[in-house]
Formats: structure tokens, C-alpha cells, sequence
């Protein structure tokens, strides 16, 4: 807004021979928007063809939000990749193959994926036995190797890991890395940190225990990253069912309590906001609160 008046970002480009400018050419960029907001998703793909300014305004990250997305399909994380990638492919469309632009042609696990970004990671032998991470994006065959944690899923001393990345917010992606110990045989294992590693600084933050009891990962394994925190379901001294959340810097908090009776649930996001059902059997019908 301009004194006082709402400004539109209008197109400068020079105008063809002779002057004539197109029905298309005259849009602002808001009203152009509007109308790809309305287009089927792969339309809008192909709409990225028509001009470079077309394409610059579809992948502004400033109207992204607005557009069309579309799910191509679930990745299965937790197996070994020896050929293809365990992808279910909801439009019916091609198979995705192993990634062999990846360094070295390891084997490989499917550890996350997140808007279209993968987490691979790798055991490596050698004088640390450290696991190796990489993020990629299968599509453009980009991929960035992670500097060693000092952890390993392998050797059991990581709760989870998670990728986590919102193009509409910045090109940077986040890998979450919770490691864990165990305390004892009646009470499990307990996250003691946060580590999270950042593409921009290309390094990984560490901080130490800082909930307010022992804490775990609950009996749900979904992670939600919103508005620049991971969230997860949490068991809090082996008893209380908690929301817990941590964010790119490593702070950690746990700030709602499940209600009694909907231990059993799970979280998603939905239209900005973070949501948790919980599952109430009463008789034969069971209850979705």
C-alpha cells in the first residue's frame, strides 16, 4: 500500500512490434494469479512454458500459496533402496528409479521426504562408523551432503530424524535429528537433545536437554513441520500424552496436554493450522474427537 492506495504489480516488458500488446500482456500480476489459482495443477505446469515471466510469477515464492498443488504420491521411508524407490505413484505415471546421481552409489534408506525434497541416509564403515545423510531432489537431480552428527539410526541412539522444507517460505531446508538414550528396561528411551542442521549455514546446531521431563516419541510417528516448528505426539514421563515441538534453533517446548481418554491419535495440518484426533471407543462405535 502507497499513499494510501493499494498498489498492483503490473507487468514491465517491452511491448511487441508495432505496439499490440496481447489480452494476457495487459493483466497485473495479482489479477494473472488469480487466474492460474483456478487452473487444474498440471496445467499450471505447462503454463510455465508460455513465458519467463509466467515462470517466475508461478514459482514466486510470494504466490505460491495461492496456486494449484497437486500429490503425485506417498514415499515408504524405512527400507533400503537397492533399485527403485519405494514410491506409490498415485497418477499411475512412470517409476521412479534409484537415484544414482548420489555420490558413491550406496545403499541407501528412505529416512523422510518433504515437498519434494528426499532424505537418504547411509551407513559408512570406516574410522568412525558414522551414518552419512543426504537431501536431494530426485527431480532435478540436485543433492546436498549433511556434515556428520555424531549419531546413527543404526546403532539405535537417534528417536528420529525428519526433513523439513516449505518452498512457499524459503528455498532453505531443515533436517531435525532427536537422539536418544535408553533409561532404563520399565521406562524406554529418553530424547535428550535437539540438533538441527540448516542448508543456509550449512551446519548443525546442537542443544542439550531442555523439556520438562522425560520424553519420547509417542506411539504416533507423524511429524508436522508448521510456521517453523516440528511438531510430533510425545509420551512425557512415560505416562502423559503431550504435543511437542521444536524449533530451527533448537528450542523445545511442551505446551498441550492430550485430554484424558484420547491417548490414541494423531496429528495433521489443514488449511495453516495443526490439528490432533483422537480415536474414543464407546460400545461398538468409536468416536472421533
Amino acid at each position: 500500500m502507497e499513499n494510501g492506495c493499494v498498489s498492483a504489480r503490473i507487468r514491465s516488458s517491452s511491448s511487441p512490434p508495432g505496439g499490440s500488446d496481447t489480452a494476457a500482456e495487459r493483466l497485473t500480476d495479482d489479477l494473472l494469479v488469480e487466474i492460474l489459482s483456478r487452473v487444474p495443477a498440471r496445467s499450471l505446469c505447462r503454463f510455465k512454458c508460455v513465458s519467463k515471466h509466467w515462470l517466475g510469477l508461478i514459482n514466486d515464492r510470494t504466490y505460491r500459496r495461492k496456486l494449484p498443488q497437486t500429490l503425485a504420491g506417498f514415499y515408504d521411508g524405512g527400507q533400503f533402496v537397492d533399485s527403485g524407490l519405494p514410491f506409490t505413484n498415485i497418477s499411475g505415471s512412470r517409476h521412479l528409479t534409484y537415484p544414482a546421481f548420489l555420490p558413491g552409489r550406496r545403499r541407501v534408506m528412505v529416512e523422510d521426504c518433504c515437498n519434494g525434497l528426499l532424505l537418504f541416509s547411509s551407513y559408512v564403515a570406516g574410522d568412525h562408523g558414522d551414518e552419512l545423510y543426504v537431501v536431494c531432489n530426485p527431480a532435478t537431480e540436485e543433492w546436498a551432503e549433511l556434515p556428520h552428527s555424531g549419531y546413527s539410526s543404526y546403532s539405535g541412539d537417534v528417536s528420529s530424524i525428519n526433513l523439513c522444507f516449505d518452498p512457499a517460505v524459503s528455498p532453505h531446508f531443515h533436517v531435525f535429528l532427536l537422539p536418544a538414550v535408553e533409561v532404563d528396561d520399565q521406562h524406554g528411551f529418553c530424547i535428550t537433545g535437539v540438533h538441527v542442521y540448516s542448508s543456509e549455514t550449512g551446519s548443525w546446531v546442537h542443544k542439550e536437554k531442555r523439556w520438562s521431563g522425560n520424553i519420547d516419541v509417542g506411539y504416533d510417528p507423524s511429524f508436522i513441520y508448521l510456521n517453523g516448528y516440528l511438531h510430533f505426539c510425545a509420551i512425557v514421563d512415560d505416562s502423559a500424552r503431550q504435543l511437542a515441538a521444536v524449533d530451527k534453533e533448537g528450542g523445545a517446548r511442551t505446551d498441550f496436554r492430550v485430554p484424558d481418554g484420547l491417548d490414541v491419535g494423531f496429528i495433521q495440518q489443514s488449511q495453516g493450522c495443526l490439528h490432533y484426533a483422537g480415536f474414543d471407543r464407546d460400545g461398538n462405535d468409536d468416536d472421533v474427537d
